[in-house]
C-alpha cells in the first residue's frame, strides 16, 4: 500500500506515474519531491561580521521540500501526537528510508500574495502547465 501526499499550497506538471514508479522501484518508505528554490534571494557568506560573498540561491546547490510525497503506511510508526510530517520525514530520512525524487520541471508555491498574482495572471493567460497530463 502506498500513498501520495502534498501541502496544496504548490502547483507543478510532475509526472504522478513516474514519481510513483521510481519510489516503487527504489524499495523506500518514503519519497519525497525536491526543486530548486525559485526564489530571487542571495546568500551571504560572512565570518566575524565580515560579508565575503553573495551567491545567488538558486546557484548554492540547496534544494528544497516541494511538498509532493509518496509514503506507505510505516509513516503512521514515525508521527507521534502532537508532532508534524516534518518529525516524523526528519526520522524516516535519517533511517535512510526516504527516495529523494529530484525535480526541475514546473513548481511554484503560492505561499505569498505575490505568488498567487503571478499565477492568476499564468492562469488568465491559459499558461496553465499544472493542468497539463504526462506525456
Amino acid at each position: 500500500d502506498r500513498f501520495f501526499v502534498n501541502y496544496a499550497d504548490g502547483l507543478s506538471d510532475l509526472d504522478h506515474n513516474a514519481y510513483l514508479d521510481r519510489f516503487v522501484a527504489s524499495g523506500k518508505q518514503g519519497a519525497v519531491t525536491v526543486v530548486p528554490p525559485p526564489q530571487s534571494y542571495h546568500l551571504v557568506d560572512w565570518s566575524d561580521d565580515q560579508a565575503d560573498a553573495l551567491v545567488p540561491l538558486a546557484d548554492s546547490g540547496i534544494w528544497i521540500n516541494a511538498g509532493f510525497f509518496i509514503f506507505t503506511p510505516s509513516v503512521f510508526d514515525h508521527l507521534e501526537e502532537d508532532s508534524d510530517l516534518a518529525v516524523a520525514l526528519d526520522t524516516m530520512m535519517r533511517a535512510g528510508e526516504v527516495l529523494a525524487n529530484p525535480y526541475e520541471g514546473f513548481w511554484m508555491p503560492m505561499d505569498t500574495f505575490k505568488e498567487k498574482q503571478h499565477l492568476d495572471a499564468m492562469f488568465a493567460a491559459g499558461d496553465t502547465p499544472w493542468l497539463t497530463p504526462p506525456s
